[in-house]
């Protein structure tokens, strides 16, 4: 008990933490940038359910504060499918490269950010792990801080020749009634295929951030709300920021 006493308490006197650049295990944006010349990895891991098949991911991301107003992102991703019909695949999918800058926007209680994405065809289409073309696509974000909570809203847009445009819209919560260690999170993940397709998801999930240097763990377990989500899932990420 005494040993546990005092790792509450060494938590509990951290400096306040910086915010997020990327909820990952709630695949939700935030509005907030690294600081000039940090470096942010993050390793992710999940598993997806979906009717037909399962999907496993290992995704290495990369970010760098460029400046005061713009993050670079590298997100590197190996996956793995395993179809109820047929045999598995797995392999590199496709490597995304993004910026992320500030908006000034004044007169707003909230934190504004929009951004540009382009995906290479590194993953095999053939087997399921990529596309196959590059892919462009654009994004914005708000995000607003409160006294013990935090809210993020992130929508955006990929497309790519011969597929239909992929719509994002993404919500998330972040809730820290004890000090700035500990998040409980929740979030709703909706995507549009064209204007025939949509998958929900319900994202609930925490995040404890440990002791320097700036050290972040957390999971969730998406659950889809419709018949084109998947049906059920698990995802870990692990961060570290210099």
């Amino acid at each position: 008990m005494k040993t546990l006493a005092i790792f509450w308490a060494a938590l509990a006197a951290q400096t306040p933490q910086e915010e997020p650049e990327e909820w990952e295990q709630l695949r939700t944006r935030t509005a907030f940038l690294l600081p000039p010349e940090r470096v942010d990895v993050d390793q992710l891991g999940s598993f997806l359910r979906f009717d037909d098949l399962d999907e496993f991911a290992l995704v290495t991301d990369v970010n760098y504060g460029l400046n005061d107003w713009l993050t670079a992102e590298l997100e590197v991703p190996i996956l793995a499918i395993d179809p109820e019909d047929g045999s598995s695949h797995s392999g590199i999918g496709d490597i995304d490269l993004e910026l992320k800058g500030s908006l000034p926007v004044e007169g707003f209680p909230l934190v504004f950010a929009a951004g540009a994405r382009t995906s290479l065809p590194t993953g095999d289409e053939d087997e399921g792990l990529g596309r196959g073309e590059f892919g462009v696509g654009g994004f914005v974000a708000a995000s607003r801080r409160f006294d013990w909570f935090s809210t993020h809203l992130d929508a955006g847009v990929t497309a790519a020749q011969n597929f239909r445009p992929l719509y994002r819209i993404n919500g998330a919560l972040d809730l820290r009634p004890w000090e700035d260690w500990m998040s409980f999170l929740l979030a709703v993940n909706a995507a549009f295929e064209g204007v025939s397709e949509s998958a929900f998801s319900a994202v609930p999930g925490f995040a404890m951030r440990l002791l320097e240097p700036r050290i972040q763990v957390g999971a969730s377990m998406p659950v889809g709300l419709d018949n084109d989500a998947e049906d059920w899932g698990f995802i870990v990420d692990a961060q570290a920021r210099f």
